[in-house]
C-alpha cells in the first residue's frame, strides 16, 4: 500500500516545518513547495494526493492557483 502525499504551498517555511512535523507522524509522505509557481511545478511531475495551500502568498495567490488547478479538471473537493 503506498502513502498519501500531502502538498503543502506557503512562502513561509515555519509552516512547512510544522505541517511536517504532525503530517509525517500520521505517516503521510510530504512534499513542499514556497511559491503557487513552485507548487505548480511539483504537481505536472508527481502524483499528489492532497494539496495544502496558503491563500495570501506573493506572486501567484492560492486563489490564483486554486482556481488554475479547478479549472484544469485534475482536482476535486
Amino acid at each position: 500500500m503506498s502513502k498519501t502525499i500531502i502538498l503543502i504551498i506557503d512562502d513561509e517555511l515555519e509552516m512547512h516545518w510544522a505541517l511536517e512535523k504532525a503530517l509525517q507522524q500520521e505517516g503521510y509522505e510530504i512534499l513542499k513547495a514556497a511559491s503557487g509557481t513552485e507548487g505548480l511545478q511539483i504537481l505536472a511531475s508527481q502524483e499528489v494526493s492532497i494539496v495544502l495551500l496558503d491563500y495570501k502568498m506573493p506572486g501567484m495567490t492560492g486563489w490564483r492557483l486554486w482556481n488554475r488547478l479547478e479549472s484544469s479538471g485534475r482536482t476535486c473537493r
